[in-house]
């Protein structure tokens, strides 16, 4: 088996947590396709580092891909997930596992941990407006992913992995943790328009009354302002509020 298209869609499954579920709509698989791994032909460049520049002509991800697949081992070394993989026949069912394992582990993370994952995402929002729109309306390919890890600080890079990792170990465990409900959504919303003016809360609830339908534009603005107000506000109405996006 590849596990280069597993690990991907592992720590894809890390920044899920995208708005749409709110408005009952589906969210569009990050799962990779088409994607060719060069890293698979034999006998290109005797070195790491030959290699890398020799097949980043033909693949502008390669240098990304190389590093995920390097400090993401990890995920592939938990027992629980070790196993799991091995016993599946294709490609697509594994990938699927690992999104929804690290997905369904992001819940379990710390305050602290979440705040972290926020921020990560906050930051990828900035950089990118097709994540940032992506996180609002489902719709983030692989493809988007991967340009987005490639512009991000190491720092954030880093811990992108290290939080997907450690969701993927508490969800195998079923390890506790608060448990919220979509009214914990709805109070961290309002807290959050509650800190700017009326015209931003205006907009904050235009956005949600758009839904799906809204422009680009207006999604990431609100995107934006959901993720950094998410800092601003009350610990305890934050801590409820990121815990139920991230079973977005």
């Amino acid at each position: 088996m590849d596990y280069y298209f597993v690990i991907v869609s592992a720590i894809a499954g890390g920044i899920s947590g995208a708005i749409v579920s709110f408005f009952g709509f589906k969210k569009i698989s990050t799962t990779v396709l088409g994607v060719v791994l060069f890293s698979t032909i034999i006998g290109i460049g005797k070195t790491p580092a030959v290699k890398t520049t020799i097949m980043s002509y033909f693949d502008e991800h390669y240098a990304i891909k190389q590093e995920i697949m390097e400090k993401m081992s990890a995920f592939r070394d938990i027992p629980e997930v070790a196993k799991k993989l091995k016993s599946f026949k294709n490609v697509k069912d594994a990938q699927l596992y690992s999104r929804v394992l690290v997905h369904k582990g992001i819940k379990r993370l710390s305050f602290d941990e979440l705040m972290v994952w926020n921020e990560t995402r906050l930051e990828m929002a900035k950089l990118s407006k097709q994540v940032c729109v992506g996180l609002w309306n489902g719709n983030l390919t692989d493809e988007v992913l991967l340009n987005s890890m490639a512009k991000l600080d190491k720092l954030y890079f880093n811990n992108w992995v290290e939080f997907s990792i450690k969701a993927a170990k508490l969800e195998v465990k079923a390890a506790a943790y608060l448990h919220t409900t979509r009214d914990d959504f709805n109070q961290g919303v309002v807290a959050i328009a509650n800190l700017y003016g009326e015209l931003a809360k205006t907009k904050i609830g235009a956005a949600f009354a758009a839904g799906p339908q809204i422009s680009d534009d207006d999604a990431c603005w609100a995107m934006k302002t959901l993720l950094s107000g998410a800092t601003k506000i009350d610990k305890k109405v934050s801590e409820k509020f990121l815990r139920q996006m991230s079973m977005m």
